[in-house]
């Protein structure tokens, strides 16, 4: 059996797919940032970038995401800049290393 892996920008229906999964595991009092998941979620995500080659990854959140921004460093995310979003919060950018 070979395994393979493909990296692609999410869609807008990939997006609107994970927030469905968000809410409903939400609504049965499973919570992301409070049990360490998010964490877990980004360090394995970092994980298979390192397997694809990649050495460091850009990965965002909202500027207002207190939680996210602190998973974000938690894993070693440096702020690269912040980005105007059209009727959005600001994002930040954080260069993550993968290794």
């Amino acid at each position: 059996m070979t395994a393979s892996l493909v990296l692609r920008p999410l869609t807008a229906a990939d997006e609107a797919e994970a927030w469905v999964a968000h809410d409903e595991l939400a609504r049965e009092g499973f919570d992301f940032l409070l049990d360490g998941y998010a964490t877990e979620m980004l360090r394995q995500s970092l994980v298979v970038a390192t397997s694809a080659g990649i050495e460091r990854a850009l990965v965002t959140c909202d500027d207002d995401n207190v939680a996210s921004a602190r998973t974000i460093e938690r894993c070693g995310g440096v702020v690269q800049d912040r980005v105007p979003v059209d009727g959005g919060p600001p994002e930040r950018r954080y260069w993550v290393p993968t290794g």
